[in-house]
């Protein structure tokens, strides 16, 4: 979904969820919300995630192939760091 909107529309939106699903488990909401804004933030796979790869798209000859073959890799590699590190920095 963040590939479609960029992030300052989609996550106003969508903060309030992990929060209350946070307090409704009686845990600490912060470590949600920091895993929500860098989900948000690391979206690699396509070209109009935002502006200033679409910027580069051009000048550097980049099809969506290659946003596609190389961000994945990288929204692996996010996800799985964001997934071990944020519970040990943010306790629940």
């Amino acid at each position: 979904m963040t590939s479609v909107w960029t992030s300052e529309r989609f996550e106003p939106g969508r903060a309030g969820h992990p929060a209350n699903r946070a307090r409704e488990g009686h845990a600490d909401p912060k470590p949600f919300m920091v895993a929500l804004a860098i989900c948000i933030s690391t979206s690699f796979c396509t070209p109009v995630a935002h502006e200033t790869t679409m910027l580069v798209m051009g000048p550097g000859r980049y099809r969506f192939k290659h946003y596609l073959s190389i961000g994945s890799g990288m929204a692996v590699i996010a996800w799985l760091l964001t997934t071990f590190v944020t519970p040990l920095v943010w306790r629940f």
